[in-house]
């Protein structure tokens, strides 16, 4: 059995595109595949129960937090 010998440009290009590929895979928006998984409560488009506060107004918004 023989064993393939690689040229520095072949090597190059191999390094290339293991790195393009993980930088690709690091830029993708997980958040919605991570949602596909997970259990009931945080899928996106949810509505929320009786415990959530809605946020409607501004005014929603400073009775929140006040």
């Amino acid at each position: 059995m023989e064993h393939k010998k690689y040229s520095p440009k072949s090597i190059l290009k191999i390094v290339c595109g293991v790195a393009f590929a993980f930088w690709l895979m690091m830029g993708a928006p997980t958040g919605w595949i991570y949602d596909l998984g997970v259990g009931t409560g945080t899928e996106q488009g949810q509505m929320p129960d009786q415990s959530v506060s809605v946020v409607h107004t501004q005014d929603d918004v400073e009775d929140f937090f006040f």
